[in-house]
């Protein structure tokens, strides 16, 4: 998606540092933009343009009786026309002053606004927007302490004060100086428990079929192929559509991190075009300011790098287009998180007096918990009784930890603490008579993958001058997952098991049986000898440890775990902080709106 970027304004102000874009007026709205992907004719002074790549009734909106019918649609009944809205877009619309803007419901394409008074901005890049403002707003200490926890910096908030991104699925409207937010979109998960398996099964195999074919350009697209599931399933069915399609992988020179032997097996299986890329640690920590310069906000996620070098080595191959496999763990339960917390709660299956008089006082009993034999029982007990969504935030480095490792006690009082898990409750608790497991699932949908795994991918593949598209998350796709009983998708510790028996024919067989693995970096392993890779952290990490929140002596620790205990764990912590670093170090400019007087 190319950039665009308006002002909505009573006194109609001009935007700033938009030379090379083609601007229009609309009214109050002046709009810059490289072009809409899709600018719809004017009707009854109702303006709308798409950006993106938009579908509807399974059909490209760029045929003019689509674009005819669509707006009829949407000037009738919004609601219905959106729910039929399919593929990746922003869509404005404008009609008597009034902007309303539309995410898709995983929010692959980004939107950041600001309102100050009567003007309202946004824009899909950052930086565009951050042109307009009179002055450069102020870092957000509550974000640094999100990104802290989240390794990311999710919706609605950013990295500045004052400035905020939609959520995945959004309504934005300004009208009259008034600004408004909503989802319009919220799943209805309604499993289909008179439905047989082997129906289901093939309502899936044909919808994941349709997805790709609506997302193949002929001769130009690729994919993305890492040897797991899901981009295995897109290289095979891409392949049904455009034989002899090409595909993408990346290895490592560790062989815990390297799937290129899955890689070849599924590119062989389906007769695709195998390239392949070993990324280096010295390429690494080459790229590693660069990525981190080039990030809009301060991003945690290692697996930046792979996607980078792989969409990269694409674009040197010539291509033009990539499909990616994000979704599928989140929309059919893959993720090992799920199947833990059946483990946590069969202990809520059992009989409460059972649970009180014998479990709950041996969870709670420190000489339990000293007892080699009995800390085990004492943990599982402690955990089980930590309700979700809480639950699934057991591994993470501040609770872990503490805040108190990280930051200074003043900072720490200035923020909240329990925002991020407030976060988590809302979204975990919006949808209606909903699993458990559809809960968590829905939870993902925004944490993992439009605040995190899209973001990385879509950007990385913009860096690179590449494409990317998702089959996974077509409207249709996402709907059916939708109607899958939840004990379909995860029998108890069956990870992926519906969409394993329902690809059981088509992918190889030693792929349905291979551990889980996921999309990792070996950095912590590299950085233990890797002296670039060590000057790189020391480098992010002092940057922090010299501004006034951080504790001074957080490189020392950090370090330290990295090197005496466990690499893989705290080179992960490394990493989240080396990038924030050094992410810091390219905006020297910024000030931090901390006020210690108010610190309370």
């Amino acid at each position: 998606m190319d950039a665009f970027v308006g002002i909505v304004s009573p006194s109609r102000s001009p935007l700033k540092r938009c030379d090379a874009l083609h601007q229009q007026q609309l009214g109050r709205m002046q709009l810059a933009s490289s072009q809409p992907d899709l600018l719809l004719p004017p009707q009854a002074g109702s303006s709308l343009s798409f950006f993106g790549r938009p579908q509807w009734q399974s059909q490209p909106l760029c045929r003019q009786q689509s674009q005819q019918d669509f707006q009829l649609s949407f000037q009738k009944d919004q609601q219905r026309a959106l729910d039929t809205l399919n593929g990746s877009f922003v869509l404005l619309a404008y009609q008597n002053e009034r902007l309303s803007l539309f995410t898709d419901p995983f929010a692959s394409q980004g939107i950041y606004y600001c309102q100050l008074g009567e003007r309202f901005m946004f824009a899909n890049k950052l930086g565009l927007l951050l042109q307009q403002l009179p002055q450069m707003p102020e870092l957000d200490p509550q974000a640094i302490y999100h990104y802290l926890y989240f390794h990311m910096i999710p919706s609605p908030d950013t990295i500045y004060q004052g400035i905020k991104k939609m959520r995945p699925g959004e309504k934005l409207e300004f009208d009259k100086g008034q600004l408004t937010t909503h989802n319009y979109f919220q799943p209805q998960f309604v499993e289909q428990t008179g439905t047989s398996h082997t129906k289901l099964a093939e309502q899936l195999q044909h919808t994941l079929a349709d997805a790709v074919a609506r997302n193949v350009d002929t001769g130009s697209t690729g994919s993305f192929l890492s040897g797991g599931l899901d981009s295995s399933t897109i290289t095979g069915l891409l392949n049904q559509q455009q034989p002899q399609s090409p595909s993408f992988s990346i290895g490592f020179d560790v062989e815990k991190y390297n799937e290129l032997p899955w890689a070849r097996l599924t590119s062989r299986h389906f007769n695709s075009q195998s390239h392949e890329y070993t990324v280096t640690a010295d390429e690494t920590a080459d790229i590693i300011p660069i990525i981190a310069a080039g990030q809009d906000e301060p991003f945690g996620n290692s697996s930046v790098i792979p996607t980078y070098f792989c969409a990269r080595f694409a674009q040197q191959q010539g291509q033009q287009v990539l499909l990616a496999g994000d979704g599928g763990d989140e929309l059919f339960a893959g993720n090992e998180r799920y199947a833990k917390q059946q483990v946590f709660e069969l202990y809520h299956k059992l009989p409460r007096p059972l649970r009180q008089q014998v479990f709950d006082r041996s969870g709670q009993s420190s000489w339990c918990q000293r007892t080699k034999g009995l800390q085990k029982l004492a943990s599982y007990v402690n955990q089980a009784n930590v309700p979700l969504p809480d639950r699934l935030q057991s591994y993470n480095f501040i609770h872990r930890m503490g805040a108190k490792h990280f930051l200074k006690q003043d900072f720490i009082e200035s923020i909240h603490l329990a925002q991020p898990d407030k976060m988590n409750r809302t979204r975990y608790h919006q949808p209606a008579n909903a699993s458990s497991l559809n809960r968590m699932l829905w939870l993902d949908w925004k944490h993992t993958l439009a605040d995190n795994d899209l973001k990385k991918v879509s950007n990385m593949c913009q860096l690179a001058g590449v494409e990317v598209r998702y089959p996974m998350l077509d409207r249709e796709v996402v709907d059916l997952s939708c109607q899958i009983p939840s004990n379909m998708k995860l029998p108890f510790g069956k990870l992926r098991h519906f969409y394993k028996q329902s690809f059981k024919s088509f992918l190889p067989l030693e792929l349905q049986t291979k551990p889980k693995h996921g999309f990792g970096l070996p950095f912590g392993m590299w950085a233990k000898q890797h002296k670039g890779l060590q000057s790189l952290a020391q480098s992010g990490i002092a940057t922090l440890s010299d501004m006034d929140i951080f504790n001074p002596d957080l490189l020392h620790q950090v370090t330290h775990l990295h090197q005496q205990e466990h690499a893989e764990y705290y080179g992960e912590m490394m990493w989240i902080l080396m990038m924030l670093g050094l992410w810091m170090q390219q905006h020297q400019d910024l000030k931090l709106a901390f006020n210690r007087d108010n610190a309370a």
